[in-house]
């Protein structure tokens, strides 16, 4: 009875260590009205001081503007979370969508690839370019040979990547359209770095 209770514990102990930081946010409001959004890793400071102070470097334009007001927005898959600032100060043209991703378990930025595998990176690739032929054919619009290369060199970098609860939304630019390609995690796991 007492090593299944210990196998019990050894068991649930390593189940919770696996798990992936949870992210949690308190809003800041800078003098101008603009809310944005405060990193807090329980237990890990510096993650959260490395991602507040990346966000505020990147977000300092809202700051110095007169006036803005703005809400923010979050999704984390793995050890991976996305920040969406949407925002509209006086001074400019028409409101903005900014992303920022991060890895939670260190608090450095990300790149749109951050969620791939780098072992499984070629694979992906070829899996990402089929889906944007199905994708142009079914929307009916074409790929420069510029943006194709742009795709075979940067695969997801070349995106401008919006994560959701079900998966990554995808545009590559103006000329895209605007229905973004949607790839599911469920797509997506084989060549996730945490599925």
């Amino acid at each position: 009875m007492k090593n299944a209770f210990l196998i019990i514990l050894l068991f649930t102990t390593s189940i919770a260590f696996s798990q992936y930081s949870q992210v949690r946010f308190k809003e800041g409001t800078f003098e101008n009205g603009m809310l944005y959004p405060i990193a807090i890793s329980p237990g890990l400071p510096e993650v959260s001081e490395r991602i507040n102070t990346h966000l505020q470097k990147q977000i300092s334009d809202l700051k110095a503007s007169d006036f803005c007001i703005g809400q923010y927005g979050y999704v984390q898959k793995g050890d991976i979370i996305q920040i969406h600032i949407f925002c509209n100060c006086i001074d400019f043209s028409e409101s903005q969508n900014r992303y920022y991703i991060y890895n939670v378990d260190n608090g450095k930025s990300e790149t749109n690839m951050g969620i791939i595998d780098e072992r499984k990176i070629k694979k992906f690739s070829v899996f990402l370019l089929n889906k944007v032929k199905v994708h142009t054919e079914i929307n009916n619009t074409e790929l420069t040979e510029i943006q194709t290369n742009s795709i075979k060199s940067n695969q997801l970098n070349a995106f401008k990547m919006i994560l959701s609860k079900d998966g990554i939304n995808l545009w590559l630019d103006e000329s895209w359209g605007e229905k973004a390609l949607y790839i599911s995690w469920e797509e997506l796991k084989v060549f996730m770095r945490y599925s």
